[in-house]
Parts: C-alpha cells; structure tokens; sequence
C-alpha cells in the first residue's frame, strides 16, 4: 500500500477507539502518531461484585 501499516488486536471487548493528529503533524513525520484503547461503548462490560474482567490490546506496526 501507499501508507503506514499497523494492525490491533483486541481481546475480552467489543469495541476500540482510534484517533490521529490529522492535518496539525507532517504525514509520518516524527510527531505523527495515533491513539487507541479498548473501549466498551456499544456492549458494556458490567461486573458484579467480587468477579473480575481481563482484556489486552496488542498494536502492530510495520517498522516494529
């Protein structure tokens, strides 16, 4: 492809965010980042007291 590759995994949510600088940072320039996190904004996780959750998030990227 023609841009900047990178995969994330997501593991015990449903959703993830993802946000970038835009247009305010050079394209892949070195203050070009990305922010992302798990998130459970469509199903979310409800605990009752005493249980316990576990989820992970992996982020790839191609020069890594």
């Amino acid at each position: 492809g023609n841009g900047l590759g990178f995969r994330i995994i997501r593991m015990g949510y449903d959703d993830i965010y993802l946000s970038c600088p835009g247009s305010f940072s050079e394209r892949f320039g070195k203050d070009y980042f990305i922010c992302t996190g798990p998130a459970s904004m469509l199903v979310p996780v409800v605990l009752k007291p005493g249980e316990e959750w576990r989820g992970a998030q992996v982020l790839e990227h191609d020069n890594l």
